[in-house]
C-alpha cells in the first residue's frame, strides 16, 4: 500500500502525462516510443528525492526532452553498429537514383553560387571537400566565423530547397547534405566567368581550390575590401532599382551578406571617410532598410502567443523597453559629437549614427505596439517593466559621461560611446537576435537590422580613436584611464541582475513553446531548448570580452 507522501507525489505528476506524451510524440514520431519516454520521465520524477514541487512542470519537460535525445542517439548507435557488422558489399544505386542525385547536387551547387559573401565561400569550400576548419584556415578567418557562415548558408539552402520542392522544413534539412558527395559532377565556374557576372572580385593574388582535374574556383583572401569605392559591388536586386538608376549596397550593409554583429565588429575596418553621408544614403537608406516595415520585412509575422500575457511576452517587453530608452539616450548624446566633430566626413558619419540610433529607438517601441501595448501606454509600460533598470544602469552611465560632454572632449565622447556603451551592450543584442529567431521572427529581424548598423558604429568609432592616437600618442594614458573608470562603473551597476531576471522570464516562456523552437541551434552544436539562462549570459559575456580585446588592440589601447 502506498504511503501518503508517495501518493501525493503521483497525484502531482500524473496530470502532466498527456502534455508530456504530446511533446514526446512530436519529437519521436512513434506512439510506443513516446509512451516509454513519458513513463520513464514520470518514474524518475517520482523517485527524485529533491524534486521542487513548484517547478515540477519545467522539470518534467526538460527530462522528457533529454530522454527523446537519448532515444535518437541510441537508435543512431544501433544503426551504425548494424552497418559495421554487415559484411556484405553495399549495393550500387540504380541508374535512376544516380541521375536524380547528380541533378540535385548540381542544382544545389547552383543555389550555393547565388549566396553572398562569406556564406558562399564556405559552402563552395565544403562542396569541394574541405572541412569547416580547413576552410577557415584557407580563408584566413576564425573557426567561429566559418561555422557561423556555414550554419547560415546551409539554412538558406534548406529554405530555398523547401520552397522549390514545397516540402516541410524537416524534410528540406535532411535533403541538404553537410558536405557534397565526391562523386557529384561538380563544375564550378572559372574566375573570368564569375567576374563577368559580377559575382566575385578578381584580385591580383587569388587562391584556388581544385575540385576536378580542370575546374577550380577562386577565393579572395579577404572578403571585405579596404574601401567600398575599390570594391566591385554585388549586382543590385530588383528591389534596389530606382527607375533607370541602381543603388549598389556595400556587402557589410547588405541584409543577406552582412556578417553577424560579433564577427563584423571584430573583423571589419571602416572609417568615417568610407561611411559618410553618401555611403549611408546608398547602402543604408536604399540598401539595409529597403522594404522594411517597422524594422522588419512585412512577411515576418508576430506569432499569436507573443500578443498574449505570459513570461515570453514579458521578457521581450522588458528587453525592448530598456533598449528603446538606451537608444534614445544615445541619440541625444551623439548630437554633441556631431557639433564638435573635427572634420566633415566625421560629422556626416555621426549625423547618420544619430539617425540610426533614433530609428532603433522607434522600431523597438513600435514592436511593443505590435505586441499589443497601446501606443498611449508606451511610456507607462516601459517605466513599469524597465524603469528600475534604467535608473540603476543607464542613469549612472549618463552621469559618468557628463564631464566628458561639458569639456567638449570629442575623442573621449567616442570612447564612452564605442567602448563603454555599444561595446558592452552589443553582445547582448547579438544574443537577442539569435534567441528570438524562432519565437518572434519580427523581433529577430529588428535586431538584425540594428546589428548591421552597430557593426558600422563600432568599427568606425574604433578607427576614429586609432587615428587620433597615431597623431597624439601622449593621449593614450588619459584615454586608458577613462576606459578603466568606465569599466569600473559597469562592474558596480546591476547589469548581471537585469540580464538574469530577463533570461529567467525567457526560459520560462521557452519551456512553454519547445514545439516552436524544435532543434534550432542558437550557436553551432547547441540547441536553444537545452540552454539555461546562465549559459546564455555566459556566452554573451564571452563575446563581449573577445570583442573588447580585439577592438582595444586595434585602437592601440590594449
Amino acid at each position: 500500500m502506498l504511503d501518503e507522501t508517495t501518493e501525493c507525489r503521483w497525484q502531482l505528476l500524473l496530470p502532466h502525462y498527456e502534455r508530456l506524451l504530446r511533446l514526446a510524440r512530436s519529437r519521436l514520431g512513434n506512439q510506443h516510443d513516446a509512451e516509454d519516454c513519458v513513463q520513464e520521465t514520470i518514474l524518475r520524477a517520482a523517485l527524485f528525492r529533491d524534486l521542487d514541487e513548484k517547478r515540477v512542470g519545467q522539470f518534467l519537460t526538460v527530462v522528457v526532452l533529454r530522454l527523446c535525445v537519448d532515444h535518437h542517439r541510441d537508435r543512431d548507435r544501433q544503426i551504425r553498429l548494424r552497418q559495421r557488422a554487415t559484411l556484405c558489399v553495399e549495393s550500387l544505386p540504380s541508374p535512376e537514383e544516380t541521375v536524380v542525385e547528380h541533378h540535385m547536387g548540381a542544382w544545389i551547387l547552383d543555389q550555393a553560387r547565388e549566396l553572398r559573401g562569406r556564406e558562399r565561400q564556405i559552402m563552395l569550400a565544403r562542396a569541394a571537400g574541405m572541412s569547416t576548419a580547413e576552410a577557415a584556415r584557407f580563408l584566413q578567418i576564425s573557426l567561429k566565423s566559418a561555422e557561423s557562415a556555414f550554419t547560415r548558408g546551409r539554412a538558406r539552402l534548406c529554405e530555398i530547397y523547401r520552397r522549390a520542392a514545397d516540402l516541410p522544413e524537416s524534410a528540406a534539412e535532411a535533403a541538404i547534405p553537410v558536405q557534397a558527395p565526391r562523386r557529384l559532377p561538380v563544375r564550378i565556374d572559372r574566375p573570368s566567368e564569375l567576374a563577368a557576372r559580377g559575382r566575385v572580385r578578381v584580385l591580383p593574388s587569388v587562391e584556388r581550390v581544385t575540385v576536378a582535374d580542370d575546374d577550380a574556383y577562386p577565393v579572395a583572401r579577404r572578403d571585405w575590401p579596404a574601401s567600398p569605392a575599390l570594391a566591385k559591388p554585388h549586382p543590385p536586386s530588383a528591389d534596389q532599382k530606382r527607375g533607370d538608376v541602381t543603388a549598389p549596397t556595400s556587402p557589410e550593409a547588405d541584409w543577406n551578406s552582412a556578417p553577424n554583429l560579433i564577427d563584423g565588429a571584430m573583423t571589419l575596418d571602416l572609417t568615417p571617410q568610407q561611411c559618410n553621408l553618401d555611403y549611408w544614403i546608398t547602402s543604408v537608406a536604399q540598401g539595409t532598410l529597403q522594404g522594411l516595415v517597422g524594422g522588419h520585412r512585412p512577411e515576418a509575422q508576430i506569432p499569436a502567443y507573443m500578443r498574449e500575457p505570459g513570461p515570453l511576452r514579458d521578457a521581450l517587453i522588458s528587453e525592448l523597453g530598456f533598449r528603446s530608452i538606451a537608444e534614445e539616450k544615445a541619440t541625444r548624446a551623439i548630437s554633441d559629437l556631431v557639433a564638435i566633430a573635427p572634420d566633415l566626413d566625421t560629422m556626416e558619419f555621426y549625423a547618420t549614427q544619430l539617425i540610426d540610433e533614433a530609428r532603433h529607438s522607434r522600431v523597438f517601441r513600435g514592436h511593443l505596439v505590435e505586441l499589443g501595448v497601446p501606443e498611449r501606454d508606451l511610456a507607462a509600460t516601459i517605466e513599469a517593466t524597465s524603469g528600475k533598470d534604467i535608473a540603476q544602469v543607464l542613469v549612472p552611465l549618463e552621469e559618468f559621461s557628463e564631464p566628458v560632454r561639458q569639456a567638449k572632449d570629442f575623442v573621449g565622447g567616442v570612447i564612452v560611446l564605442t567602448v563603454l556603451v555599444e561595446g558592452v551592450l552589443a553582445p547582448a543584442a547579438e544574443l537577442s537576435e539569435r534567441k528570438w529567431r524562432k519565437l518572434d521572427p519580427a523581433a529577430a529581424e529588428i535586431e538584425r537590422g540594428a546589428g548591421i548598423d552597430e557593426i558600422r558604429h563600432l568599427t568606425v568609432g574604433s578607427s576614429v580613436v586609432r587615428d587620433y592616437l597615431k597623431d597624439r600618442p601622449d593621449e593614450k594614458p588619459r584615454l586608458a584611464e577613462l576606459i578603466a573608470r568606465g569599466q569600473e562603473l559597469w562592474g558596480s551597476v546591476p547589469v548581471l541582475d537585469m540580464l538574469l531576471r530577463r533570461e529567467a522570464l525567457f526560459q520560462e516562456g521557452l519551456l512553454q513553446h519547445t514545439d516552436v523552437v524544435g532543434d534550432y541551434e542558437i550557436w553551432p552544436g547547441r540547441r536553444l531548448v537545452e540552454t539555461t539562462p546562465e549559459e546564455r549570459i555566459e556566452k554573451a559575456l564571452g563575446w563581449s570580452l573577445d570583442m573588447q580585446q580585439t577592438r582595444m588592440a586595434y585602437m592601440g589601447l590594449a
